[in-house]
């Protein structure tokens, strides 16, 4: 089915466009859908795809006969090929109701390709947060100067140790948890490697590359 940009874009909260992800505000166009679009199920890439320089094919791909476009609610459902294979329901709507319909789809389709795993992806303004896990999406305008902070940066480690304790609190909160890990991970010295370290690495970054945030994403401010 076809996208309809005067159905889809008053339900876009934030700018995240299916198979090639966030692109700055001021980009996201009827366009940028388009051009996917144009390259669903070809295994090629759109020009500006960050991915083109990882692989020679691209892994995910719009499965655009499935597409539901109607005022008030647009899933865009894609087939990515890594792995075992997800299919992802993008979810674009202004009202609730929707993620039972979304979730029937997903499971009819990944039944349909043969993935191994469904999920939903939907969207959330910054004034109106998911009540559960998110991805929140960032960017950053490079032109012009930055501002200067308003507090003088420095160590974590050159403050009083009760200002130290109270990072564990603020790593843990939304979107910084990952900050929390150079603080409580052990130290690294080196060493010669011992029987079976090769191994226990090749089985940690295996384990890191399975690892999958929540897709449930909120809202961006540039």
């Amino acid at each position: 089915m076809d996208l309809r940009w005067e159905w889809l874009a008053p339900l876009v909260t934030v700018p995240y466009v299916p198979a090639l992800g966030p692109v700055h505000p001021s980009a996201l166009t009827a366009q940028r859908f388009a051009d996917v679009l144009a390259v669903a199920g070809t295994g090629g890439f759109v020009p500006y795809d960050k991915d083109r320089r990882w692989a020679a094919a691209k892994s995910e791909t719009v499965l655009a006969e499935d597409i539901s476009c109607q005022r008030g609610l647009t899933l865009i459902p894609t087939l990515g090929r890594h792995r075992a294979g997800t299919v992802r329901v993008h979810v674009y709507t202004a009202g609730p109701g929707a993620r039972a319909r979304a979730a029937e789809q997903a499971g009819m389709l990944r039944v349909r390709h043969g993935a191994a795993a469904a999920q939903l992806v939907s969207f959330h303004d910054p004034e109106h947060p998911p009540p559960g896990p998110a991805m929140r999406v960032q960017l950053k305008d490079f032109e012009g100067s930055c501002p200067e902070p308003e507090l003088p940066v420095g160590l974590l480690t050159g403050l009083p140790a009760a200002q130290q304790a109270t990072f564990a609190g603020f790593a843990a909160g939304d979107g910084r948890r990952r900050l929390r890990l150079p603080s409580s991970a052990p130290p690294v010295r080196p060493g010669r490697p011992r029987h079976g370290d090769r191994d226990r690495r090749a089985a940690s970054a295996e384990q890191s590359a399975r690892w999958k945030p929540a897709l449930t994403l909120p809202g961006t401010r540039s």
